[in-house]
């Protein structure tokens, strides 16, 4: 996936099988009939290219990158044993100078309602060009700057650490940006969860870092 200027950039590379009673598999081994929204696969290109393996068949492949960029796509036919090369070009189309773009509410794998590792979210992020991912788990904080390396997308994410503290009372709160450090219990974060909303006002400074 390229830039309008002829630029590899990141982006959402997704695969939808074209009339398949089923994207994935047999009716016997699903879990929904349109689990997954009719996508077979959905990629994040990071490096100039990615390996997608499908199913053989036909497939709209449609290339994204959040709300500032056009979308592109191709039809492609995936026979058994071959390979293709697909090439798609998305402008961006939206001016954003001088902003940024953020998700405040990020879970990965600290979480007990996510699996998808720090690397992952991070490349997602990349991806779909959300520039500060905050990442706001359950009454944890885990080390972010070791996957930032790994993902290889810091030219594109800076991510900041924070937590999501649940009260008994008034629901959920994004508290951020906050500073990890594993000598602390659960990383640092600075709420258990249950805390009446009544008790959350604290004041406190420190300096952040990932």
């Amino acid at each position: 996936v390229r830039s309008g200027a002829g630029d590899v950039i990141p982006a959402q590379v997704t695969f939808f099988r074209i009339d398949a009673e089923s994207p994935f598999a047999p009716e016997p081994v699903r879990f929904d009939p349109d689990w997954g929204g009719g996508r077979s696969l959905v990629a994040f290109q990071i490096e100039p290219q990615v390996i997608a393996h499908l199913l053989p068949g036909e497939y709209r492949v449609a290339a994204s990158r959040g709300y500032s960029w056009e979308v592109d796509e191709s039809t492609i036919v995936v026979a058994p044993g071959t390979l293709q090369v697909v090439e798609l070009t998305i402008d961006k189309t939206v001016d954003d100078a001088g902003w940024t773009s953020a998700d405040l509410h990020l879970h990965a794998f600290w979480s007990p309602d996510s699996e998808v590792p720090y690397p992952v979210r991070l490349r997602q992020a990349a991806a779909n060009d959300v520039a500060m991912p905050v990442f706001t788990e359950h009454t944890y904080m885990g080390p972010i700057a070791p996957s930032l390396a790994a993902a290889g997308v810091s030219n594109w994410v800076t991510p900041l650490p924070g937590q999501e503290v649940s009260t008994v009372e008034y629901g959920h709160f994004g508290a951020y940006p906050l500073v990890y450090d594993a000598t602390l219990p659960s990383g640092g974060a600075i709420f258990e969860h249950g805390w009446p909303g009544t008790g959350l006002r604290v004041s406190f400074s420190r300096p952040y870092s990932i």
